[in-house]
C-alpha cells in the first residue's frame, strides 16, 4: 500500500456547505494506492484493495482555544468528539470509509488548528489489529473501535499502513468593518449602527445565535439590540446590555440562517454616551446548528467616531455685570 500527503479537510470552512463534514472516502481515496497488489497474472495472483477505513493515532487540536475534531457514523445526525491526547499508536481510533469527519471550532477561532495523524486501512482479509474485524468487513460499516494497538502490527501483514498522513483544515472568518459616527448636537441614546448584512451564515437549521462585543467592550455604552419583523418568526432575544451577549434562540430550534443573522436591519449596536470611548469594538456573530456545530459568521470591527458637539449655555437668571459703566 502506498500513501501520499493529504490535502486539507474538505469540510465546511465556516461558510461553505451545509453538512460541515467530509467522508473518509472523500478525504483519503486520492491518497490511497494499492496497485502493487494488482498481480492477477501471477500464480495465486492478487487484486488491488480499496480504502476501507482509517486509524487515527494523533490529535493536536487545543479544545479550549481552537476546537475539537469530531466523527459521525450516522450521516451527521450526531457527532462524537475526538479528545486530543487520547489517540496514539497504541490507542488508535478506527473508523470505516463511510464515517464523516469535521472540525468544530470554538466561537471566534480563525486559522489552522492542530490536525490529525491518520493511518489508512485497506480492504484485504487481514484483521485490523486486535479488533477481530477484517479490512474487508470494516468497509461500509458503522463500526468504531477505540484504544486499538496498531504499533506492534506495523511492518507485518496487516491492512493498516505503516506510515501516517496529516489531516488539517484552515478556517477563515470574515472581518467586515462598519463605522458609527456620534451625531452632532443629538443625544447619543438610541442612535445605532446596523450590523445585519455584515454576517452571512451557511445554509442550515439553527437553534441559537450569539452576538457579543468581544474586543474593547464598554458595558456602560454598548447595547446590542434585536428588532423583530415579519420574517423573524419565533426568535426570542435576551441580553445585550451591561456587557452581556445578545442571545437569539428559536422556540422550535428550527430557524434558518436568514432570521439569525443578516437582512431586515434586525441586529444593531446602540451608543449610549455623548462622549463615547473611541477605540474600535470587535463584535463576534456566531450560531449553533442542530448538530451542535459552532459557526462564527463574522467578527465585525465597529469604528467609533466622536463628534465635536456645539457648546451649551447653562441658563442662570442671576447673571449681571459686576460694575456698570458710567455714562458721561
Amino acid at each position: 500500500m502506498t500513501i501520499t500527503a493529504v490535502n486539507e479537510c474538505a469540510g465546511r470552512q465556516r461558510h461553505g456547505d451545509s453538512t460541515g463534514a467530509a467522508t473518509v472516502t472523500a478525504l483519503f481515496t486520492s491518497n490511497f494506492d494499492d496497485s502493487a497488489d494488482a498481480q492477477p497474472t501471477l500464480p495465486g495472483g492478487s487484486t488491488a484493495n480499496t480504502l476501507s477505513g482509517i486509524a487515527i493515532t494523533g490529535d493536536t487540536a487545543n479544545a479550549s482555544t481552537e476546537g475539537v475534531w469530531q466523527y459521525s457514523t450516522n450521516g451527521g445526525t450526531s457527532w462524537t468528539a475526538i479528545t486530543a491526547g487520547s489517540v496514539n499508536s497504541t490507542g488508535a481510533l478506527i473508523l470505516s470509509n463511510t464515517a464523516e469527519l469535521r472540525f468544530n471550532p470554538v466561537v471566534g477561532f480563525s486559522g489552522t488548528p492542530g490536525g490529525l495523524s491518520v493511518h489508512l486501512i485497506d480492504s484485504s482479509t487481514g484483521n485490523v489489529s486486535t479488533t477481530g474485524v477484517t479490512g474487508a468487513a470494516l468497509a461500509g460499516s458503522t463500526s468504531v473501535f477505540t484504544g486499538i494497538d496498531i504499533a506492534s502490527h506495523d511492518g507485518t501483514p496487516t491492512p493498516i499502513s505503516t506510515g501516517a498522513v496529516p489531516l488539517s483544515i484552515t478556517l477563515s472568518v470574515p472581518t467586515p468593518t462598519v463605522t458609527f459616527t456620534d451625531p452632532n448636537d443629538t443625544a447619543a441614546s438610541g442612535n445605532s449602527i446596523i450590523l445585519d448584512g455584515t454576517a452571512t451564515l451557511p445554509s442550515a437549521t439553527y437553534t441559537s445565535a450569539t452576538i457579543q462585543v468581544t474586543g474593547n467592550a464598554q458595558p456602560s455604552e454598548d447595547v446590542l439590540v434585536f428588532t423583530s419583523s415579519g420574517g423573524t418568526g419565533n426568535i426570542i432575544a435576551a441580553g445585550g446590555t451591561g456587557g452581556t451577549a445578545l442571545t437569539l434562540s428559536s422556540a422550535g430550534n428550527n430557524r434558518d440562517r436568514g432570521p439569525m443573522a443578516g437582512g431586515d436591519r434586525r441586529n444593531q449596536i446602540l451608543r449610549h454616551s455623548n462622549t463615547p470611548f473611541t477605540a474600535a469594538r470587535n463584535v463576534t456573530v456566531s450560531a449553533l446548528d442542530t448538530t451542535g456545530e459552532n459557526t462564527t459568521a463574522a467578527i465585525v470591527t465597529v469604528n467609533v467616531t466622536a463628534a465635536n458637539d456645539s457648546p451649551v449655555l447653562t441658563p442662570n437668571s442671576s447673571i449681571r455685570l459686576a460694575n456698570s459703566p458710567k455714562m458721561t
